[in-house]
């Protein structure tokens, strides 16, 4: 599963990331361990962007993760 274009759009802006370089999946997990203190997995993040292509089902509580490290960066702005 990808997330649809304009929510990876809206993750770059908030994070300043581009997701052309593997360096940059790292540095997400470490921004959304940090605002949630959960931790998702490097290659689960570059799933969900579309850098590596996987058929498998997203875990609910993946989604909910980044579901929470969103609404505590928009609520800290």
């Amino acid at each position: 599963m990808f997330l649809p274009a304009v929510t990876i759009e809206q993750i770059k802006e908030i994070t300043g990331l581009s997701f052309d370089k593997a360096s940059d999946f790292e540095a997400l997990a470490d921004m959304i361990s940090a605002k949630t203190s959960n931790r998702l997995g490097v290659t689960t993040l570059k799933r969900l962007i579309g850098y590596i292509s996987d058929d498998r089902a997203t875990n609910k509580s993946t989604l909910n993760i980044l579901a929470k490290s969103y609404i505590c960066t928009v609520k800290c702005f």
